[in-house]
């Protein structure tokens, strides 16, 4: 087995043939008209609602982001605030990536956004320009997903599941993923 960094498009997962491709996502994050093979959960996504400092949105249910311009990355579905959008009753702002997304926000160009708190946590770490003086964190979630390690469904591959998901029980079962996310809070 040889493990090579790919770009992370999820299209990757789609073709049952050639070799094994792997993305951690979750269920409600991907179409059920693809046949791909799952783990068992890794870890808990915490979606929170980060809105600018300057402007502040504590999260009380989706109502309460009505008539606001909310910023999503481009191709990403995002359940728990979809019907706004799709009701009209809220403005979805695609942006390619993190990096405008959370600037726009931090310059308040947009009213919220909804991330994964610990993937949100590690990217303004990681840039010299944020900190998080520079964004509010509503106190209540959006929701909570479970990632899992999502395969396109090569044959051979779902026989390496039970093997793959028993390694996961013991890490987690461990605190290996806590002590890896740890570093970020």
């Amino acid at each position: 087995m040889k493990v090579l960094p790919y770009p992370a498009a999820r299209l990757y997962l789609y073709p049952p043939k050639g070799p094994v491709h792997v993305r951690l996502e979750a269920k409600e994050w991907m179409s059920p008209k693809h046949d791909l093979l799952w783990s068992v959960p890794v870890m808990k996504s915490l979606n929170v609602l980060y809105s600018p400092a300057q402007r502040p949105l504590e999260f009380t249910g989706i109502d309460c982001l009505e008539g606001k311009v909310i910023g999503c990355i481009k191709n990403y579905f995002y359940p728990a605030v979809q019907p706004l959008f799709d009701e009209g009753r809220a403005t979805r702002y695609n942006v390619n990536g993190m990096q405008p997304l959370m600037r726009m926000l931090k310059a308040g160009r947009i009213d919220a956004a909804v991330l994964d708190q610990s993937t949100a946590r590690w990217y303004i770490a990681s840039q010299a320009e944020l900190t998080p003086d520079n964004f509010h964190v509503a106190s209540n979630p959006v929701d909570s997903v479970d990632l899992r390690f999502v395969f396109n469904n090569i044959p051979q591959w779902e026989a390496r599941l039970p093997e793959l998901n028993a390694n996961i029980e013991r890490a987690r079962e461990q605190g290996v993923f806590q002590r890896i996310l740890s570093q970020f809070e």
